[in-house]
């Protein structure tokens, strides 16, 4: 974002201010009579020498500010994307998650259910009372 500003901000300086200035003097340059010609025309050349080196620096620095948006832009894709991969992920891992929770509730139930005819068995066991020793040998 800054350094979209920090563009943006030179592009306006470079467009409404240096390019205007140098237009400028190019006009007052043509205007100047003939005695007076050569004097203005070494101090224009002069301040357009320093105009255009402004310029200069001030589109290097639109170029660099430009190529870093660029750069950032980049990383920004790369990093949504990465975001997107993990986002995925996680979603599938909660879904198995689930799952695993609902086997794990169908087991538990299970169990208990299985716990309950366990203690129901042992019940009508206790229930019969000793088992005669006829009855006992028979099944040892």
């Amino acid at each position: 974002m800054k350094l979209e500003e920090e563009k943006n901000k030179l592009e306006i300086v470079l467009k409404n201010n240096l390019y205007l200035k140098k237009d400028e003097l190019l006009k007052a340059l043509q205007k100047f009579s003939m005695e007076d010609h050569k004097r203005q025309f070494e101090r224009t050349q002069k301040v357009i020498g320093q105009v255009n080196s402004k310029i200069d620096d001030v589109i290097e620095r639109y170029k660099a500010a430009e190529k870093k948006v660029l750069e950032h832009q980049e990383k920004e894709k790369s990093i949504k994307s990465k975001m997107e991969d993990v986002e995925g992920k996680l979603e599938k891992i909660k879904k198995q998650m689930e799952e695993k929770n609902k086997e794990l509730e169908k087991m538990t139930s299970q169990q208990i259910l299985l716990q309950h005819k366990i203690d129901d068995c042992f019940e009508k066991v206790r229930g019969l009372g000793p088992l005669p020793c006829d009855v006992l040998e028979k099944y040892q």
